[in-house]
């Protein structure tokens, strides 16, 4: 965990001193590169990217669909592929910026304090939404986790550089007005902060807000927290209570969440790793004391969950530190964000075996870094640092 926060805020701080010194930068204009050849699989660890480049935080101007650049065909029709590349309207964090969707649209935080919205069709841009004072320019103003309940769009985001979320957004998806608002610079936040949902309820940073009414209770959760709700009446929460605990996650009643108990113990940990309920199973990201990292797979009702209860399957993960994980088209999908980074990873959701493997930034290049995904139903979406990426999986 302290390697993690290191790494990030080292990244972080990088980024926005050369955004405070050259706004005065050029911005590269045209078609984007294309798509790099199929990764032969490093897996040496290094940190991504030492030399960042200026990326200027406000000037990227935005293209018309004909410019947005088309990637070769797909080869085979079981391989998945970027189609298109498509600018972002802003330079996007590597640290974390927030990726969701609602019908026909794509949702794409920033790292300067504003919501772009893009048409889910055509890439087009369709709006920016300004969440501070001043967002847009040079200020760092990350927003790090967007969520689509059905209803609102809901924004995690932090007004200054820390990287903590100091105010939580909610977002008619209709119109792009803000119709609720949360101070929640006291509550207890940390760098890797996310949001989780289980019906009707928001979940992130020992609070759990009513998404109707928006009533607020406080629950005391583990810290740098990823949830997933098993679909069943509990929440997964990893992260962590503890320096060492060597617990795979921490689980909620989500109707009485003051009956919660963990589950799990391991030789390794959890903590700030994603997890993701796909196949009928909770698959977890798990630090192995050993060094190594593999994905655990456990029966999806938190009821059952035991200190003493056994993954049903566990798998080699070929990244230490994922971006992002989720499930799309009967699979799991992992954004690799440390020893792999720059790839994709397509697993069987049954036993954690590697399908696909996709490269969608050259080891080499350190011009521009992988951030988050979101799934729509027909499409998977990438982030990269000043880029929108189209993945049709159907």
């Amino acid at each position: 965990m302290t390697k993690k926060r290191t790494f990030v805020l080292l990244v972080i701080l990088t980024v926005f001193t050369t955004l405070a010194c050259s706004l005065t930068g050029s911005t590269q204009k045209g078609n984007a590169p294309a798509a790099p050849s199929p990764s032969t699989g490093s897996t040496e660890t290094q940190p991504p990217h030492p030399d960042l480049p200026t990326f200027p935080a406000s000037t990227l101007e935005a293209v018309t669909p004909s410019q947005a650049t088309p990637e070769a065909e797909n080869k085979s029709p079981t391989v998945p592929a970027v189609s298109d590349r498509y600018p972002l309207q802003h330079l996007c964090s590597p640290a974390s910026c927030g990726l969701t969707t609602t019908p026909g649209k794509v949702w794409a935080g920033s790292a300067v304090g504003v919501l772009d919205v893009y048409d889910a069709k055509t890439g087009d841009p369709l709006q920016s939404i300004s969440l501070f004072p001043g967002s847009g320019g040079a200020a760092a103003q990350p927003v790090l986790d967007l969520f689509f309940d059905g209803k609102y769009v809901w924004v995690l985001a932090s007004s200054k550089l820390e990287e903590i979320a100091d105010t939580l957004f909610v977002i008619d998806p209709a119109s792009g007005e803000i119709v609720h608002q949360i101070d929640i610079s006291q509550w207890r936040g940390d760098m890797n902060q996310k949001m989780g949902y289980s019906p009707g309820k928001l979940w992130t940073a020992d609070h759990i807000i009513d998404a109707q009414t928006f009533e607020i209770t406080k629950v005391t959760m583990p810290w740098e927290g990823h949830y997933a709700y098993d679909g069943k009446g509990w929440m997964w929460i990893t992260g962590s209570f503890c320096v060492m605990c060597n617990t795979v996650a921490w689980i909620y009643n989500t109707d009485d969440p003051t009956q919660e108990h963990s589950g799990g113990n391991i030789s390794g940990n959890a903590s700030s790793n994603p997890l993701v309920l796909s196949g009928n199973l909770i698959w977890v990201v798990i630090s192995q004391s050993d060094s190594t990292t593999a994905l655990y797979a456990y029966s999806p009702d938190g009821s059952k969950m035991t200190g003493d209860t056994q993954p049903v399957t566990k798998a080699p993960s070929p990244d230490d530190q994922p971006r992002a994980l989720l499930d799309a088209r009967d699979s799991i999908w992992m954004l690799a964000g440390h020893n792999t980074w720059g790839n994709l990873y397509q697993f069987d959701n049954q036993t954690g075996a590697i399908l696909n493997q996709m490269e969608l930034v050259s080891a080499d290049d350190h011009k521009t870094y992988t951030v988050n995904m979101a799934y729509d139903g027909k499409d998977l979406w990438v982030t990269l640092a000043k880029e929108l990426l189209r993945i049709p999986l159907e």
